[in-house]
């Protein structure tokens, strides 16, 4: 029998939803966007102390869109020494590619734990969400709910203030708002 261990490092992943947060700047345009800064602001910020990052990914609808922001920024999310490229996923319904990720996140982080025959819980798992929008929380209910006291799942959203939903707000463990996040806007600051 596996022995267990309880102190294993939280994974970290960053989900971008591009469209969602386009939204919040004047002409929604994600080219008017720093995704730079915003992936200085959130690798610098104690969000990610202390865990590993296993993902940082940007979602759009539109192949050329992902290339170009790509391209354009190079984004890497740089956590005390170690950078992980900013990788694109694309498709009409980015939600369904987030909620996909989150599930193999979680699932990643659990075959990873099980090394050298020791079965590591609970699983530490934080996940950074960029997008005010709600439809996430029942991902992250159904993950809490399956694996019970054997994950523990932490979230972070960051939102425009006006574009945050009160249910996401509620049930986050932080939150933050791109308003404040200096340099973000490429335009129109």
């Amino acid at each position: 029998m596996a022995d267990i261990e309880f102190d294993i490092k939280p994974a970290s992943a960053v989900f971008i939803d591009v469209p969602n947060i386009a939204q919040g700047v004047r002409s929604n345009a994600w080219q008017d966007i720093n995704w730079k800064r915003l992936s200085q602001a959130i690798a610098s910020s104690e969000i990610l102390v202390g865990t590993t990052l296993v993902r940082a990914t940007a979602y759009v609808r539109d192949w050329n869109e992902g290339q170009d922001l790509l391209a354009s920024n190079k984004v890497q999310f740089r956590t005390f020494g170690k950078a992980i490229d900013m990788q694109v996923r694309t498709n009409d319904d980015i939600d369904s590619l987030i909620i996909e990720d989150m599930w193999g996140v979680v699932a990643q982080h659990e075959q990873d734990s099980i090394q050298g025959g020791k079965l590591e819980y609970p699983l530490r798992v934080r996940f950074v969400i960029v997008s005010g929008d709600s439809d996430y929380l029942r991902t992250i209910r159904k993950l809490r709910g399956i694996y019970g006291s054997n994950l523990e799942l932490e979230f972070i959203v960051y939102s425009w203030l006006s574009g945050m939903s009160q249910d996401l707000q509620d049930a986050a463990n932080g939150y933050f708002y791109l308003d404040k996040v200096k340099g973000f806007k490429a335009l129109g600051e």
